[in-house]
This record gives structure tokens, sequence and C-alpha cells, in this order.
């Protein structure tokens, strides 16, 4: 056993190229939502303000990017809302309707549902979302360690990716790649959308909890923390310098 580990771990080295690093992340701010939102979840970008999903309270709230609330709208029936992403009129999102199934739910700016798909979500704890091109990625929150593409004209499953991330929660896109944030130790592992790895970041700040939503905006991500009620404004370096290899990284993250 211990020589088909190391087997495998030089395999993937050889493979990940010795010369490729890992990226480097650095907090460049950060907004507290606890006035307003004491569990939030989804994040995503209009083009203009941020918008943040509470999942205790149900509620949207308009966001500048510096942090200021701007307006907030009940999203019921929905429950316990997590993902959100904006298809540029209106927002996709994830929620609970009857405290039994997750849905996808399609919503306004003011909060009304305008329609909804249900009985799709079968995987294990469906949590944050990307909408591209008339489909949506989906983290799977759970040890399958898996991300689902649907088609969002019926909610039916196209494909399915599996990360290296422990527990997918945040997942986002920065305009060619995607990146997927575990919950468990908020590393931010990148992909292609067909499914090759690219590398990874480990998260620029501590905490107990790395549930929460993240979105791409400006070259920059923006990373919620659920457990303390924190907004980070991240900046990412894909190629620093004295860093260790990205291929070594996916070896420390299958022990994980």
């Amino acid at each position: 056993m211990k020589h088909c580990l190391i087997v495998m771990m030089m395999a993937l080295l050889m493979v990940g190229g010795a010369y490729a690093v890992h990226g480097y992340a650095t907090v460049l701010d950060s907004f507290s939502t606890a006035p307003w939102s004491t569990i939030p979840a989804g994040i995503t970008y209009d083009g203009s303000n941020l918008w943040i999903t509470d999942t205790n309270s149900a509620y949207l709230f308009k966001v500048t990017t510096t942090g200021s609330m701007l307006s907030s709208y009940n999203l019921a029936p929905i429950t316990y809302p997590s993902g959100l992403s904006w298809d540029g009129s209106a927002f996709w999102m994830i929620g609970v309707n009857q405290l039994i199934y997750r849905n996808f739910y399609h919503v306004s700016t003011t909060g009304s549902v305008l329609s909804s798909i249900t009985g799709v979500l079968t995987y294990n704890f469906p949590y944050d979302l990307k909408y591209l091109s008339g489909n949506c990625w989906v983290s799977s929150n759970y040890y399958d360690r898996k991300i689902y593409l649907h088609n969002m004209s019926n909610g039916s499953i196209l494909s399915s990716l599996t990360t290296i991330a422990k527990y997918p929660s945040g997942l986002c896109y920065d305009g060619a790649n995607l990146l997927v944030s575990g919950n468990d130790d908020g590393r931010t592992h990148r992909y292609s959308t067909t499914g090759t790895y690219l590398d990874y970041f480990e998260a620029p700040f501590q905490s107990n909890s790395y549930a929460g939503g993240s979105v791409w905006v400006g070259g920059n991500m923006y990373w919620v923390n659920s457990n303390s009620s924190l907004v980070y404004h991240i900046a990412v370096d894909w190629n620093p310098n004295n860093v260790e290899p990205s291929s070594l990284g996916v070896v420390r993250s299958l022990f994980r």
C-alpha cells in the first residue's frame, strides 16, 4: 500500500510539473454583514452592486461593493436560500420550500419568485451555484466532492465534475475557469469547465468554517464566510514566487 501511494505521488508531481506553483491570495478589504445578515450564504454581482442571501432570515440584500446595505427583500415562500447567481436580468438561487426539498428559484430584483424548478436537486446538500450561458454549475457541499452542471430550461443534469475540494462550498467563474472552495480547509481549486485541474490557493483568512458563496468581480473574488458574517475581497496571484508545486498541493489535498 505504501509503495502504491509513493508511485501515485510521484506520478502527480510529474503530471503537475515541477515548476508549476499554486496561487497566493491576499485580503484587499472586508466588511461585516452582522448588522443586517447573521448567516450570509450566497453572493453575486449585477454589474454595479453585490447581492447576498441570508439563509437564516430568508432575505435578499442589495449591497455596495464596500458593504453598505442598499435594500432588502423578503424571499417568502423560499426558506434557507443559499447559492445565488445573476443571469443578466434576474437571479437563480437554491432554496427550500416547505422545509423538504432544495429547489431552483428564478427570482426578480425585488425578491419575487418568477419561476421554480423542483425535484432535480437529488444529490446531497446543493449549496452554491454559477449561471453560465443557460446552464448552472452547482456545488454539492458533501464528501462526494462534486459539482454538477444543470440545464436551466428543465433542471436536468448535463454532467458532473469531481473536485479535490472537500465539501465544495463556494463556486464562481473567473471568465475562463471555475473556482471551487472547500468548506473544511479553505482551499480554492481552479478547474477548466471541461474538468482539467489547474491549481489552487489557500484562504488568506482564519476560520473554523469556510462555508459560504463566492463571486468573481473585476479580476478579484468576494468570498462570504457564513460563520463569521464577514465578506472578504480577495486578490489572487496565480504565479507567485517561492511557492510549492501545485501538484504537491494536489497530493496534500487527497490526504486531508
